[in-house]
């Protein structure tokens, strides 16, 4: 059986540290993205995009600062890319209550636009930033 192998991205080293070690107990190899490591200080769209062919599903964080622009949904961007490629993919995401904060525009567009009007989910997500839960969604994906 083929070992597989997960992209992880996220702005927080502490969070990928988390996220690899739930993975590799899987058994999975990883690959990860940190925006706040990169050279120009966030993760540039050729780093993501060209891993993802590479790996067998995605989990990505949903904001993170991009450059000069702030922090963005870029996580949104990493969802179309990955199922543009028919790779599964999972945003976990420290959403709290969907109004919110920094993530409440996009977190209340993306339920109330799309996990709320369909019973079809292209992709999953994990409003709480639960590592465990956000791996276990994309085994599951993968699985099919």
């Amino acid at each position: 059986m083929k070992k597989l192998t997960v992209l992880i991205i996220d702005d927080k080293a502490s969070e990928i540290e988390k996220a690899v070690a739930i993975a590799k107990a899987r058994g999975w190899d990883v690959k990860t993205c940190n925006p706040s490591i990169h050279p120009e200080g966030y993760c540039s769209n050729n780093d993501w995009i060209e891993m993802i062919p590479s790996v067998d599903g995605v989990v990505t964080d949903l904001m993170w600062n991009h450059g000069d622009h702030g922090e963005k949904p870029q996580g949104l961007l990493v969802v179309i890319e990955a199922l543009s490629k028919g790779k599964p993919v999972v945003i976990c995401t420290n959403a709290g209550e969907f109004q919110k904060g920094h993530h409440g525009q996009a977190m209340g567009f993306i339920n109330d636009g799309y996990y709320t009007s369909s019973d079809y989910k292209a992709f999953g997500l994990e409003e709480r930033k639960d590592w465990k839960a956000a791996i276990e969604g994309l085994a599951e994906r993968m699985s099919k």
